[in-house]
């Protein structure tokens, strides 16, 4: 082996290893975000309700505390809804950097075919008609993965809108429960 491939090589393992890293730290900035804002929601909950509670002792007629019941469910539907925002930033975030990374590693495997292609061509070109043959199934297999991988984000994109909105309706429906029950 020649110190060109070798170096060459090394070159792969490092972007490799530099990929692994990314798409790690990503993974755990995006665990260590949502848990925040899931900690933050709850946090903020507590101290909604531990207020309201705190009001609801001290008021002297069924208006004031079906004004105080409707602006906590008010607050928490706020709250709620920003919390979920958030949370879906944080999504959207991680998913961004997985993709790119898979872009990347596609497109570098992809040209490293190539190379290695031509560089078979003048060792012998017999070969290199196989070989090339090979590489346009090997590239046409890694377009269909770069294709699946856009179609699983796009997906977990999908659902995590979903997701907003199923919690987005479900707070609105409590807060309505929680007005009218206030009347």
């Amino acid at each position: 082996m020649k110190i060109t491939q070798i170096t060459a090589m090394n070159a792969q393992y490092t972007k490799m290893i530099d990929t692994c890293m990314t798409l790690t730290n990503a993974a755990l900035e995006g665990y260590k975000q949502a848990m925040f804002v899931q900690c933050e929601a709850a946090r903020t909950f507590m101290q909604q309700s531990a207020t309201t509670m705190k009001n609801l002792m001290s008021v002297t007629s069924a208006k004031d505390m079906a004004e105080q019941v409707k602006a906590f469910a008010v607050s928490s539907v706020e709250s709620g809804v920003a919390k979920t925002q958030e949370l879906r930033g944080v999504v959207s975030n991680s998913q961004a950097v997985f993709n790119n990374a898979a872009s990347e590693t596609i497109k570098d495997a992809q040209e490293s075919m190539v190379k290695s292609v031509d560089q078979m061509a003048s060792v012998s070109p017999a070969f290199s008609k196989a070989a090339s043959e090979s590489l346009q199934n090997m590239i046409t297999t890694s377009n269909q993965a770069a294709d699946t991988v856009s179609k699983v984000s796009a997906q977990v994109a999908e659902v995590a809108t979903k997701n907003f909105e199923a919690a987005t309706q479900a707070t609105i429906n409590t807060v309505k429960k929680a007005t009218t029950a206030a009347k």
